[in-house]
């Protein structure tokens, strides 16, 4: 088995009272693969993000980065920050630059890129995340809220990370937008040794990315494994999509579809299965 890009061992993080934040969460985050992390608010979940690039530093743990320790020295730690790419539920922590294109820029110009390349990653970047071009050259103040948050997105990109963890990106999107989303995000995990971490309380929209589901409580790892097995175990205290829902109320009147269906594409195709040319339905006349 291949190394993993990320791993978490033991990690624990406290208040400065001693209160836990996290306590002992380990992980491993391999190339190619989308983890979705949930939870109830304040379990833990955006703290645990902000370890994964060095942003926050752990009581006791360890964050690897390719198996080596990142706050092993400042080298290893700066490496981390370009590595590990962070987009934070409220993009305005982290625009901070007089113009959009700045702010895009500030991650090859700290990777010591030149002019010309570091002009580069900003097109392909504002391309991925579907900016006009004249937003560019606009202060991020003076941006929408949906636009602050593509802008925060490209600023990660043009770093070219390979693991990125978003927290909440589908808060406040539209379904179809939220979905277009989605779905570049998923062909860039697909480009290259790459990871994909995903924050989310929107669980139907996100979990048809994912590949493996971490459910915390109270700082703690409440379950993690494939989805839709721990999405549809009694231990993680969420509440169900509507289309495992539907899947349990249609079992319980003879029609087999399945609870590990999470898309309502994915339920349409295979209702269209059990329905035969006469009509019938799992044995009953529709």
């Amino acid at each position: 088995m291949p190394e993993a890009l990320l791993r978490l061992d033991a990690l624990t993080c406290a208040y400065a009272d001693g209160a836990p934040v996290l306590s002992d969460v380990g992980l491993e985050i391999r190339a190619g693969e989308t983890l979705l992390i949930a939870g109830t608010p304040g379990s833990g979940k955006s703290t645990l993000l902000r370890h994964l690039n060095g942003l926050l530093r752990p009581a006791s743990g360890r964050v690897l980065l390719r198996g080596k320790d990142i706050h092993r020295d400042k080298k290893t730690l700066r490496h981390a920050r370009a590595e590990v790419g962070l987009v934070f539920q409220f993009p305005e922590h982290q625009l901070f630059a007089a113009t959009v294109a700045e702010d895009i820029a500030f991650g090859p110009r700290w990777r010591g890129l030149g002019a010309e390349e570091t002009a580069a990653r900003v097109e392909e970047a504002r391309i991925f995340a579907d900016l006009a071009p004249e937003i560019l050259s606009r202060p991020p103040q003076a941006l929408s809220g949906g636009e602050k948050r593509r802008a925060a997105l490209a600023g990660v990109m043009a770093a070219h990370p390979s693991v990125l963890a978003l927290d909440e990106p589908l808060a406040g999107l539209d379904p179809l937008t939220g979905r277009e989303l989605m779905a570049r995000l998923r062909e860039w995990r697909d480009g290259g040794e790459r990871a994909l971490i995903i924050v989310t309380h929107d669980l139907e929209e996100a979990a048809r990315t994912s590949d493996r589901l971490l459910v915390l409580r109270e700082g703690r790892v409440a379950a993690l494994g494939p989805l839709p097995q721990v999405l549809l175990g009694e231990e993680t205290g969420l509440p169900l999509p509507a289309m495992p829902l539907l899947g349990r109320a249609l079992a319980a009147r003879g029609i087999a579809t399945g609870e590990d269906v999470l898309s309502a594409d994915e339920m349409a195709e295979r209702l269209l299965a059990l329905w035969p040319a006469e009509g019938k339905v799992g044995g009953g006349r529709a």
